[in-house]
């Protein structure tokens, strides 16, 4: 009997119109791959990379979706379907807008992907896909997490492969779309099995694509144990309020830390309050995290947000003051958007000051359109509220004067500095 083939497509962010080679492998369909049994074909498409053959060999096309893949994907869904080919969509903002979803897809998985993909798989095998299907508020065993990367084999993507450790954030921030989704539960990996993973990978660079890798001390502690023999070098996203413990932040480095991306978000204590950004919230706790990182020479890349209500002009240079005055090696200034399924989101709606009802949907660039009515900017003001502090963050004239005043030893300086020079000719070329 053939084999019956599933194409598994990573969609591209909405507002990227150009394809890009420097891109690292998507971590979910490497686990969608172990989980599938040897009678069934899989290949992977990116749509980052390259264009969607709509044309090809197929019975069956999956993917996974944020909101900001979410009109991508459905164009990319229209016309497999439109061929007679199922779709099958999951992820964030699926579990988030499944009625929407339900409206572009023969099939839609709530929550987490590895509970419900065996049975769509049985139920595809037995030609009786189903409408959705859900968790009903399971959570995935993660001791059983096993990846497989052959299906990466397509691509030559960046040296860097994503892994997981843990999943959910401890932390129930207002804007957050994955804190309606976990409701601040975390699980958490074996950390051997962590390590048998990481052996078994050729490369010595690593991304944990965790959405806090710093929920737990003595969980993540009890894995860079596991990681110091592995003489590897890795990058995660963590929480300012782990970083004030110094000896947690000389461990990450002995395991292999070089970098680590901070929400700090903003510097402006009525924003964290509004944002209820309750890890950000200690009186210095910015400071000290950064210097413990200088300390044991970790890299910090900044997530930093514009256009809240508290906002104003003033507090936003006050935070671009701050990060250019710590040689932060990557600063995101991102406007505010209002994600589906969260409390802002909702906020804004009651209030009917949501310029787009579903502006994921719109054909516009979220990150340079004004979203909502501020009190502080008017809409032409948002379309390049973060951008015009991007443009100035990775001007020349800012990048050497964070240079010579870096306390950072010689080396890692030079880093940021090259690192600096790679993103404004990448980065900002990309949000442009």
């Amino acid at each position: 009997m053939q084999k019956k083939r599933i194409t598994f497509i990573q969609p591209n962010l909405i507002y990227i119109k150009r394809k890009r080679r420097l891109r690292i492998e998507p971590t979910i369909y490497s686990k969608l791959k172990w989980l599938t049994p040897d009678d069934f074909e899989c290949e992977l498409i990116d749509a980052r990379m390259e264009d969607v053959d709509f044309d090809i060999k197929t019975d069956l096309v999956v993917m996974s979706v944020s909101t900001l893949t979410s009109r991508s994907a459905y164009s990319i869904s229209a016309e497999f379907r439109r061929r007679g080919i199922p779709v099958v969509l999951g992820g964030c903002h699926v579990t988030l807008c499944p009625e929407e979803a339900m409206e572009n897809a023969d099939a839609v998985c709530l929550g987490e992907s590895e509970i419900t993909w065996p049975k769509v798989l049985e139920d595809f095998k037995n030609n009786n896909l189903q409408k959705i299907y859900k968790c009903d508020g399971a959570r995935y065993d993660f001791h059983e997490v096993k990846a497989d990367r052959s299906i990466y084999k397509r691509y030559k993507y960046v040296p860097i492969s994503s892994i997981e450790f843990s999943r959910g954030c401890k932390f129930n921030c207002e804007f957050c779309s994955y804190a309606p989704i976990y409701k601040q539960q975390v699980t958490y990996r074996n950390p051997e099995d962590v390590a048998v993973e990481i052996k078994s990978n050729p490369n010595k660079f690593f991304l944990f694509v965790d959405e806090n890798f710093g929920n737990d001390i003595e969980q993540t502690s009890k894995l860079c144990e596991a990681l110091m023999p592995l003489k590897i070098k890795w990058f995660a996203q963590m929480s300012v309020n782990a970083l004030q413990n110094a000896d947690f932040v000389k461990l990450l480095a002995k395991s292999g830390c070089k970098c680590l991306f901070i929400g700090f978000e903003t510097t402006n204590v009525e924003t964290l309050k509004q944002m209820n950004k309750m890890a950000n919230m200690k009186k210095d706790s910015y400071d000290i995290a950064i210097q413990n990182c200088v300390d044991n020479d970790i890299a910090i890349a900044a997530g930093l947000i514009v256009g809240s209500d508290t906002d104003t002009r003033e507090s936003i240079n006050e935070t671009y003051d701050f990060v250019s005055k710590h040689q932060i090696l990557f600063c995101n200034f991102v406007n505010l958007l209002p994600f589906p399924g969260t409390p802002f989101y909702n906020r804004l709606k009651e209030s009917g000051r949501l310029i787009f009802d579903k502006w994921w949907l719109e054909d516009i660039a979220p990150y340079h359109t004004a979203l909502f009515v501020t009190e502080h900017f008017n809409k032409e003001e948002m379309t390049t509220l973060g951008y015009d502090y991007i443009k100035k963050y990775y001007s020349y004239r800012e990048m050497f004067k964070r240079f010579i005043h870096s306390r950072y030893k010689l080396p890692v300086r030079i880093m940021i500095l090259l690192g600096n020079i790679f993103l404004k000719y990448y980065y900002i070329d990309l949000t442009a």
